[in-house]
């Protein structure tokens, strides 16, 4: 297969992939900062566009997708990044009939690449020192990595030359490793090879030559075929196994190394989802999990009832709030490029924190009693400080994962978006519970030192499953929304993404899920709002069915302009 227009070198062709890899960096830019390196953005558009035109033989596609497999595995690529990658090659190159079925299978052969490489840097030049002669038709090319080259007699190395960068053709070093670490590569001119062509003629010392990168296989004039050996000279599928390479430009290298745990049977996870799920909150979480079924279990078996709900209700409520809450933490971290520190540490805070707090819940009902604002005894009053203490620790925890977080850059810009306004308003929701543990008229029974219920006394009637007060205000309601904004605003960036990502780009999902987190944080306003005005959820009056309907009007209308100003940006390119 000839290669695309865009990635063929000399003149003016040179120029145009030159700025077809710019326009790429940048709509990748704009829709994820930091997510790819502008000098890798050359190799990353050379090798997507010769993986979708297809046409290589067997070796050369192995060799393109380990490339593009250390790719994304050093840059931490996932698959919901498929559609901004997508996106922005077609940016690059308005030519290409990028069509989403084909776009889908090329990707997913990159992950599957991706899953058998192990962590480092995608490549690093290497310096020509020497070129000979062996015979007519043989050329001996003497090579020093930037970085020392870990290989084994008949390892393969995946080589390209930057006037091909899309292409890669295996060679195998001819020497053992040497304590200078050079490389011998023996090249012979294939009819036709534009590879081999240039590295046996083209390629003088002291100038860049191309990029290799090392991968454990098969000698290239072995007669096995079917598959490449790993430097522990045993079998493993296509594609398999792990790198280590380091990145640069000119003639890059890298090596190809067996992990032990493959050979244990282990599967490599996707490098996009960056370092593994955060133990201790997945412990809790799974914890919580338990919980909810004991607790479920207790209010179909236990009779007793307290402040008019089945007594097991209230943990039963905590510990799925506590499970959205853990996995959706966890799923954070696990986005995050860099490990940090303090998010695992703070992480782990959070864990002890709900800890505490479900240990004195669950022990209070034990004990048949309260466990939220009982002052009745020294021993409740002390319970209840504790779960004060520990929820105002805990959203300053919340805080500060916030702000390590969203300092890296994750998902494109509307997940980043959607992440940010999830914690913002997940601390509004822990916020707008302030006013419970405020006694108020006719809210507090004697004892207690607050009430989740305005107008009337908690343990009242209530809604069905949550409990929630029918006859009065309660404070409970705006404290749920808000708190599980974290799972909601995702959830749509997610949807706008994979319904929308055709129609709508990275910018115009992005102002979406402001106008969303926006009217998310008037309707937690709203509802704690009309708490507090002693209203029950199910019967507003015409004041805040007003403001309802205000928000509703001034939400579908700017979701509609910022819609329109999408249509009028596709028009005026037209």
């Amino acid at each position: 297969m000839r290669d695309h227009p865009a990635v063929t070198s000399g003149g003016i062709a040179e120029a145009v992939f030159g700025r077809a890899a710019a326009r790429f960096w940048d709509t990748v830019q704009e829709g994820c900062p930091g997510l790819l390196p502008e000098g890798d953005a050359p190799l990353i558009v050379a090798g997507l566009l010769r993986l979708v035109g297809g046409g290589d033989d067997r070796p050369g596609r192995l060799a393109l997708l380990t490339v593009l497999g250390r790719v994304y595995r050093e840059h931490r690529l996932r698959p919901d990044h498929a559609t901004l990658v997508g996106a922005a090659l077609t940016v690059a190159v308005p030519s290409l009939p990028l069509e989403a079925a084909t776009w889908r299978r090329a990707w997913r052969l990159v992950e599957r690449a991706a899953a058998r490489v192990g962590d480092g840097s995608a490549s690093w030049p290497v310096e020509v020192l020497g070129r000979d002669r062996a015979g007519d038709t043989i050329t001996i090319l003497t090579v020093r990595p930037w970085r020392r080259l870990p290989f084994r007699p008949g390892d393969a190395v995946p080589v390209n030359v930057p006037q091909h960068p899309g292409r890669w053709r295996w060679y195998c070093p001819a020497n053992a490793p040497r304590a200078d670490g050079t490389v011998e590569l023996h090249v012979r001119a294939v009819p036709g090879g534009d590879v081999s062509h240039r590295l046996a003629h083209q390629v003088h010392p002291r100038l860049p030559a191309g990029t290799a990168r090392r991968r454990g296989a098969r000698r290239p004039d072995s007669p096995a075929r079917t598959g490449p050996v790993a430097l522990t000279a045993s079998p493993t599928p296509v594609g398999g196994g792990t790198q280590t390479c380091g990145r640069g430009s000119g003639l890059r290298s890298g090596a190809r190394r067996q992990h032990a745990e493959q050979h244990r049977g282990m599967t490599a996870t996707y490098p996009g989802q960056g370092t593994s799920w955060h133990r201790p909150l997945m412990v809790f979480v799974w914890a919580m999990a338990g919980l909810a079924v004991v607790s479920a279990v207790g209010v179909v078996v236990d009779d007793r009832v307290l402040t008019g709900v089945p007594i097991w209700l209230k943990p039963l409520k905590f510990a799925v709030s506590f499970v959205l809450y853990g996995v959706t933490l966890a799923w954070l971290l696990s986005l995050l490029r860099r490990r940090s520190r303090v998010a695992e540490w703070t992480a782990t805070l959070i864990v002890a924190l709900g800890v505490v707090e479900m240990t004195i819940i669950v022990g209070q009902v034990l004990r048949g009693t309260t466990s939220h604002y009982n002052v009745s005894s020294p021993l409740n009053a002390v319970l209840w400080m504790l779960m004060g203490v520990a929820i105002m620790v805990l959203s300053v925890a919340h805080l500060v994962l916030a702000v390590v977080v969203l300092r890296q850059p994750v998902a494109d810009r509307a997940g980043r978006y959607a992440i940010g306004l999830g914690f913002g308003l997940a601390l509004l929701g822990m916020l707008v519970a302030i006013p419970m543990v405020l006694a108020g008229d006719g809210s507090a029974a004697e004892g207690l030192a607050g009430a989740h219920s305005v107008g009337v006394a908690d343990g009242g009637p209530g809604l069905p499953l949550v409990g929630w007060s029918s006859t009065g205000g309660d404070l409970r309601v705006g404290h749920f929304v808000g708190l599980h904004a974290m799972q909601v605003l995702p959830i749509l960036a997610v949807l706008l993404g994979r319904f929308g990502g055709g129609r709508l780009d990275g910018g115009v999902r992005a102002r979406l899920l402001v106008v969303a987190g926006v009217a998310y944080a008037g309707l937690t306003l709203l509802l704690t709002w009309q708490a507090l005005r002693g209203q029950p959820l199910l019967r507003p009056d015409a004041l805040t069915l007003g403001v309802a309907a205000a928000l509703l009007v001034g939400t579908v209308a700017a979701a509609a302009v910022v819609a329109r100003g999408r249509r009028s940006e596709v028009a005026l390119a037209a």
